[in-house]
């Protein structure tokens, strides 16, 4: 199976004791089975500790028991994780391993990418000048079949896409209309009431669309090459096989740009720093992408 990533994906690494948001506080942490098995043949005060942080649901879910401010029991004072410091990072379950990874599978190739919700990904991808390309990376020697019209479709639309909001000759605003002739630009209160209602993550999000309604417009009509990076971003991670409705979707990735721009604004003033608005998709990401809920809510609004 051959494996796709953006050609920026190599020069990720986690910043560890360095990172302000970690992924170690706030997130709930499932165990793999494999790594559960590990998990209860460490011994010593390792093991001890082990066992006494791991809880297991009714349908049979491993997951860390969260601390005092939501921490993994695990990370120290230091920000570190106590389990690689011992053993090193083979004993990571799988999420802990992969995170902030994603992945979109194929009958012929697997698409990976990285999650606007790691800062460290997102500082990579808002601070980024040159063109995104979608490139090989590796083949993992698993076999493959022959796509299907529906991912031959889902191929040539992205590819399509991208194209798109990567052409330089115009403005980003005239590409948004280039892929979506009939393409809404949503006031701070239409943003406010789409992304409100939703499910949230962090108490600070509230106060960052509760900002929106301070603003009477927020767009930004600069950054064009930073509002390219998440566009390309966004398609790239949600136009996949689960697609049900493309158009729906591109315009839920055209929305999640000018949202991040418009909330940035809001919170930061009329120039916000790439680092301000990289921020800003952070939360973005974390408080949208990983509930299915948040996604379908402010698709079905589009």
């Amino acid at each position: 199976m051959k494996i796709y990533a953006p050609d920026y994906y190599n020069e990720f690494s986690c910043i560890a004791d360095k990172c302000k948001h970690s992924c170690c506080i706030g997130w709930e942490i499932d165990i793999d089975d494999y790594t559960f098995g590990l998990y209860k043949d460490i011994g010593g005060e390792l093991g001890k500790k082990l066992s006494q942080n791991i809880v297991t649901n009714e349908d049979n879910v491993h997951s860390f028991k969260l601390c005092e401010g939501e921490r993994c029991p695990f990370l120290n004072e230091k920000g570190l994780c106590e389990l690689i410091l011992e053993k090193g990072e083979d004993i990571l379950c799988d999420i802990c391993n992969d995170h902030p990874r994603f992945r979109n599978f194929y009958s012929d190739r697997t698409e990976m990418g990285l999650g606007l919700c790691c800062e460290a990904v997102s500082e990579l991808i808002c601070g980024r000048e040159k063109k995104t390309v979608i490139i090989f990376l590796t083949d993992d020697g698993i076999s493959e079949d022959a796509p299907d019209d529906y991912e031959e479709y889902l191929y040539e639309t992205k590819e399509t896409a991208i194209a798109i909001m990567q052409d330089r000759s115009i403005p980003y605003s005239e590409r948004e209309m280039k892929l979506l002739p009939d393409i809404k630009y949503h006031s701070n209160k239409e943003i406010y009431d789409i992304l409100f209602p939703l499910e949230r993550l962090s108490a600070q999000w509230d106060d960052m669309l509760s900002a929106l309604l301070t603003e009477s417009r927020a767009v930004l009509s600069d950054y064009d090459t930073l509002k390219e990076q998440l566009a390309v971003y966004f398609i790239f991670r949600h136009l996949n096989y689960n697609t049900y409705d493309v158009e729906k979707t591109l315009k839920f990735a055209l929305f999640s740009v000018n949202a991040i721009m418009t909330i940035a604004k809001s919170r930061y003033g009329e120039s916000p720093t790439s680092s301000e608005i990289a921020d800003t998709a952070r939360m973005y990401s974390a408080e949208i992408e990983y509930s299915d809920c948040n996604i379908d809510g402010i698709i079905n609004n589009l």
